[in-house]
């Protein structure tokens, strides 16, 4: 996964891969069956890890608008964990989103339940009085997604990662001010 992750599915080699995981080629085959197979699985357990984290924080107890700051830091903490590697739902979308609807749908899957997560968050903000009854929850809920994953797509091009982060502490203000 975090081969995959790194490098993206198309510089990822198969050997590298064997390497990575110490098997041998006949080991992967048996097992995954072929490398677009295994990413496909490295691609579920990422979502089952990092997508099961997102939704949980999202609708935890608490303020729910606390727990979109919670989760925006969750964010902020992959960019500082992962340097320059983004998210790899939303590198597997623009590497892949358009060549392969297997991959593509796995990937919308996932970003689909943080959104959703989002949007019933912002919801319950909204009924806690902590998000102004007028503001379009649709339209903020396509924000944060939009704001999250483009903060870490950015960050494979800019290391210092100063856009990325500024990009997410704008969001956070636009939110306590909805």
């Amino acid at each position: 996964m975090d081969l995959f992750w790194t490098k993206g599915y198309e510089a990822t080699g198969v050997t590298e891969l064997l390497t990575t995981m110490g098997i041998g080629r006949q080991s992967m085959y048996d097992t995954f069956g072929n490398k677009r197979d295994l990413f496909l699985e490295a691609l579920r357990v990422y979502g089952q890890q990092r997508v099961t984290e997102a939704v949980a924080t999202l609708q935890g107890s608490g303020s729910p608008l606390g727990n979109i700051m919670r989760a925006l830091d969750m964010a902020e903490r992959m960019l500082g964990e992962h340097g320059a590697e983004g998210c790899l739902m939303g590198n597997t979308i623009a590497e892949l989103g358009g060549r392969d609807g297997e991959v593509a749908d796995v990937a919308r899957h996932g970003m689909g339940l943080i959104r959703g997560a989002i949007h019933d968050a912002l919801q319950r903000a909204r009924e806690a009085g902590e998000v102004s009854l007028e503001a379009d929850i649709e339209a903020l809920a396509d924000l944060v997604i939009t704001t999250v994953q483009g903060s870490l797509l950015l960050s494979k091009v800019n290391e210092d990662l100063t856009m990325s982060r500024s990009a997410l502490r704008g969001l956070r203000s636009a939110l306590k001010t909805c």
